[in-house]
């Protein structure tokens, strides 16, 4: 599937990308991710693997029940940002973490800095949240290892300019997506 919706996407269709604002797209992937973050919270957790159990599921079902209008929107507007199943745990957590590649290559391939704000900001989405859906999450001295390793190359990567706020805008705006969904009490 995977291969036929890159020829497809490629060669065929391209949905509304054309006539359509690229932050459009950009905002309707940031929403599938808030989503997914989201219906994952019963087993992953909001943060650090704490908040597995929200003060009201309302907001969960809510988003389960109408996530697919998202993706629908997504789809239409570019059919090869998106992907077709995700009933599978770990191909969600696969389909999450991709981001943070697509994302890396494609801000380094542009002039700036936009590769810091992805590479580290998505890392930091795997590192605070999606990591606590795997085992590896459960090995503590693995755990210190993994985020010993991601300190040390946010270090390097922002050595020149010290610029370390541009990690936090993804996690920010996601966490923030997340928070406003909550209900009010």
């Amino acid at each position: 599937m995977a291969v036929y919706k890159l020829v497809h996407g490629h060669i065929f269709y391209d949905g509304l990308a054309i006539d359509v604002a690229e932050g459009i797209a950009q905002g309707s992937v940031v929403l599938i991710l808030v989503f997914a973050i989201i219906i994952a919270i019963p087993y992953r957790g909001i943060i650090f693997g704490y908040g597995k159990r929200p003060a009201s599921d309302a907001v969960i079902q809510f988003v389960r029940k109408y996530h697919g209008y998202a993706m629908s929107f997504g789809t239409v507007l570019n059919f090869h940002y998106h992907p077709v199943s995700h009933r599978n745990k770990s191909w969600v957590l696969f389909l999450e973490t991709w981001v943070f590649i697509h994302g890396t290559l494609t801000a380094l391939i542009q002039p700036g800095i936009g590769w810091q704000i992805f590479s580290y900001g998505f890392m930091v989405m795997f590192l605070v949240n999606q990591i606590f859906q795997t085992k590896l999450s459960q090995n503590r001295l693995l755990m210190s290892a993994i985020y010993t390793a991601f300190f040390i190359w946010a270090y390097w990567g922002f050595r020149k300019d010290k610029a370390y706020y541009r990690a936090t805008f993804i996690p920010v705006s996601e966490q923030v997506g997340r928070i406003r969904s909550e209900p009010s009490t």
